[in-house]
């Protein structure tokens, strides 16, 4: 296991990475960190500062300046203004007399060089005579080197009583059949099942989980392949919320351990989220056909499948974002939201210009996915995309009635779906006897005024499908006890919905139950401000989105997904 550490610390990069992980290992340790890593403000070459004990058992002052990889020449002491000689001597010349609180102005000082790698030989020597000229009785040092960091994972997060030697097997397992990422990510969710069933506090359990994903993360970046990494920090973001989702319950000093752990593992989720939209998907939204060549399909169910599953993906970053530009207290950092938002939302519409299987849904289920990207392109406060969208996918599905090809259907078994349509008798009725999808598109016609997109469909309706019967999902009391974890069945449907009525009408209908009903604004994610979270029970597990994220869209909407976190 140290030698899985050790190769994963090795690929750990300085930023966002091995900074974000060192306080999470030092909290774990006892260690009161006082200062995190910081973007725009310069620190000194302080990357973490934490109070915790000696050698001798004293308390004393760790300074960590932290570097990724090895320690090459380059790194200790080259041209740029990060090499960490220059970092130690900011530490030594300002930092310790300026910036520890004076509380431990009395305490100890030890310098530590944290680096994932190791110190190269080449530039050892100069190592050594540096922390030999500078060690007094006031300032020491201390090599935080992989080595050490493994140990100390293993020592602290991997302890046997935590993660006994079977779930490290767990572990194991799953880092070796990347290439096979669903049974790479059925292993992870195991692993994380049994932490999160440990009778340890919750915060520490958090930190195993967090780390144990950061794992993942790296070998699935090292092996270029990010499926499971990508569904496994779905997985553990929703299972650890649902671990601590009272936080009305805890103290005001757990509660902010707390909710500082589970924004660490969020965080996490969403450098995994970024990263593989950046590096697999959006390079390639704008080429024609690009996504669709790239998916290798045995047929062009493989292909429609996975497309629409990363038009959900796309979307639901574009949803994080939303809710962490109203967060941001700096003009610059909101503008430089603003603007990666904005290409998300350009990479949406380049991925359904060019390929026009977006056009088709073939399942009831990726309706999920068709509201996702609604209400991420719905950010940009500009329906004529979102129209032209969906007067085109109204049109498709009509020709594809017409023609009897793969039409929307309640199917979801793959060795079914390859063989849509069959053309026997009653075939049609039979999968398509119920539908949320055309209730679905027909409420975001009302709620947006498209009266010609709701035209559209109860054409549709009558002259294919009236047999159907429409359907509106929606929670229901037992749902804030189930959605996270997908552990029961939940939600209430409402049946028979009649689309040979006003528009008006019809939306007064559909809405009605979101309207006169608490239990939305009751959910933990939605009363703690991260309705993120909801977006991503529903694309995991699979659940419609609630309606009532579109009621008064571009009113209430902006409310939902522009609240402040845990506040």
């Amino acid at each position: 296991m140290k030698l899985i550490l050790k190769q994963y610390l090795s690929q750990m990069r300085e930023r966002h990475e091995l900074d974000a992980f060192l306080p999470e290992l030092l909290s774990d340790m006892g260690f009161n960190v006082i200062s995190k890593p910081q973007v725009g403000t310069r620190q000194y070459g302080v990357d973490v500062a934490a109070i915790g004990k000696n050698t001798r058992g004293e308390d004393a002052v760790y300074l960590f300046s932290i570097k990724g990889g090895d320690l090459t020449r380059k790194e200790w002491d080259g041209d740029s203004n990060q090499a960490l000689r220059g970092s130690l001597n900011e530490i030594i010349d300002v930092y310790i007399d300026r910036f520890i609180p004076s509380e431990h102005k009395d305490k100890p000082v030890i310098i530590c060089l944290c680096f994932g790698g190791e110190i190269k030989e080449q530039v050892r020597l100069n190592v050594s005579s540096f922390i030999d000229k500078n060690t007094n009785n006031k300032i020491s040092f201390e090599e935080w080197n992989g080595d050490k960091l493994a140990q100390l994972i293993q020592d602290n997060f991997l302890k046997e009583d935590f993660l006994p030697r079977d779930y490290q097997g767990l572990m194991r397992k799953s880092l070796a059949l990347l290439d096979e990422p669903l049974t790479s990510y059925g292993y992870f969710k195991e692993l994380i099942t049994e932490i999160l069933a440990s009778n340890k506090a919750e915060i520490a359990r958090i930190r195993q989980v967090y780390i144990s994903l950061w794992i993942l993360f790296v070998w699935c970046r090292d092996e270029n392949n990010l499926e499971s990494a990508f569904l496994s920090a779905e997985l553990a973001t929703l299972y650890c919320w649902n671990l601590i989702k009272n936080l009305d319950s805890y103290s005001e000093k757990q509660k902010r351990k707390i909710v500082d752990a589970i924004n660490s593992l969020i965080s996490l989720y969403r450098l995994v989220s970024d990263f593989y939209l950046r590096t697999k998907i959006i390079p390639y939204c704008h080429i024609q056909h690009g996504l669709s060549s790239a998916v290798q399909g045995r047929n062009h169910i493989d292909v429609n499948l996975k497309l629409f599953d990363i038009l959900g993906r796309l979307s639901l970053e574009t949803l994080w974002l939303s809710n962490e530009i109203t967060n941001v207290n700096e003009e610059n950092d909101e503008i430089l939201l603003k603007n990666t938002q904005s290409q998300y939302i350009q990479a949406i519409k380049n991925l359904i210009n060019n390929n026009p299987i977006l056009l088709s849904p073939y399942r009831e289920g990726q309706t999920i996915e068709v509201a996702l990207a609604l209400l991420a392109l719905n950010q940009e406060d500009d329906l004529t995309y979102i129209h032209s969208w969906l007067e085109a996918m109204l049109d498709r599905i009509r020709s594809n009635f017409l023609a009897n090809q793969t039409y929307p259907s309640t199917l979801s078994e793959y060795s079914k779906l390859i063989k849509h349509p069959a053309h026997e008798q009653g075939y049609k009725e039979k999968v398509t006897q119920s539908s949320v999808l055309y209730a679905f598109l027909a409420t975001y016609a009302a709620v947006t005024d498209m009266q010609d997109i709701y035209d559209s469909i109860k054409i549709l309706y009558r002259d294919y499908i009236g047999h159907c019967n429409l359907q509106a999902w929606y929670l229901s009391d037992d749902s804030e006890a189930a959605i996270w974890k997908n552990s029961a069945a939940h939600g209430a449907t409402l049946a028979g919905l009649n689309l040979n009525t006003s528009m008006h009408e019809w939306q007064e209908e559909v809405l009605y139950q979101c309207k006169n009903s608490a239990t939305f604004k009751e959910l933990s994610a939605i009363k703690s401000g991260s309705p993120c979270l909801l977006l991503i029970a529903c694309r995991h597990h699979k659940y419609p989105l609630p309606y009532d994220f579109f009621i008064n869209l571009g009113t209430d909407v902006d409310k939902i997904l522009n609240s402040t976190p845990f506040s």
